[in-house]
């Protein structure tokens, strides 16, 4: 297995839907809601631009997004729109958030086929930045930037609608191959897949990071001085997997602590925090500390290069 990690090497490169699952793709949600679901791709007739789509047949996760619900190839679960547990809309009634609300801001954020955000790792040990790297997303375009070093460096990579990723080299856009160092460092297709290209953050049941996270917020507590919403300890486990990166097949008992402070308006998160706290196959992963700033919601804007 590789155990370098390119973040560290920068020079290399809702809302419900309460109607039964369907075989069409999702049906009429009822109330306040964003997030559909069903059985099967979902049908561009239904939703609005920023609505979200969970497919329980493939598990992938939908975002629309100019009329087209594009598939953003993220493992989820039903936690993100199970209904809340008492326990949890006592802890977040003082933050004039439900439950629901704060599902939503995490997809908002981390499911985001329109946002920028700057993504900082530091070491554990000394506290020191070992890399920033600024990721802008508009559809299936993104750009990743990087001015810690003398020389800039500016990377263009595209998906297809089967979600394989191609970088713009010279003239023209190469595939990615899996085991490229580039899979490190920009979410391919969102920034979930940060955490599990790079530290295998995977569990069987409840998917990737965000479809865990919403599945364990009714342990939140809600920090009224900072506003942050504090998930000391997570646990997950899953068997044999592969990424772009990690190669070799390899199964993991571990467990992270995530913390994120939500928006002014509370439609999106405006800054999140994701340690490794255990592990039993891949240690190496203590070391580090990853925080996510989100900007520019829903209005990232930039050009690829032709």
């Amino acid at each position: 297995m590789k155990t370098k990690l390119l973040f560290v090497l920068p020079m290399l490169v809702s809302l419900i839907a309460c109607s039964n699952p369907n075989t069409s793709g999702g049906g009429e949600p009822q109330g306040q809601t964003k997030i559909y679901h069903g059985r099967g791709a979902p049908s561009d007739s239904i939703g609005e631009n920023y609505n979200h789509y969970y497919d329980e047949t493939s598990r992938y996760v939908y975002e629309k997004k100019d009329g087209k619900w594009i598939n953003i190839f993220t493992i989820g679960s039903d936690s993100l729109y199970q209904t809340p547990t008492p326990k949890l809309l006592r802890q977040t009634r003082a933050a004039s958030s439900t439950t629901q609300d704060l599902k939503n801001a995490l997809m908002n954020s981390f499911y985001s086929t329109n946002i920028t955000c700057d993504q900082f790792c530091y070491s554990l040990s000394d506290g020191s930045l070992l890399s920033e790297f600024l990721c802008e997303i508009n559809s299936n375009n993104i750009k990743l930037s990087n001015t810690q070093y003398e020389d800039d460096y500016v990377e263009y990579v595209k998906l297809d609608n089967d979600g394989k990723a191609y970088s713009y080299v010279d003239t023209q856009y190469e595939l990615i191959e899996p085991g490229s160092n580039i899979f490190c460092i920009i979410p391919l297709p969102t920034f979930d897949n940060l955490s599990y290209t790079n530290f295998l953050l995977y569990d069987d049941v409840l998917g990737e990071q965000t479809s865990i996270v919403c599945s364990h917020l009714d342990e939140a507590t809600y920090n009224s001085e900072t506003g942050f919403y504090e998930i000391s300890r997570i646990e997950v486990t899953h068997g044999p997997i592969t990424t772009n990166y990690v190669t070799e097949p390899t199964s993991d008992t571990m467990a992270f602590s995530f913390s994120f402070k939500l928006s002014e308006d509370g439609e999106y998160v405006k800054e999140a925090y994701l340690q490794v706290l255990e592990s039993i196959n891949v240690p190496y992963y203590f070391s580090f500390k990853t925080k996510y700033e989100f900007t520019n919601y829903h209005s990232t804007t930039f050009t690829m290069p032709e």
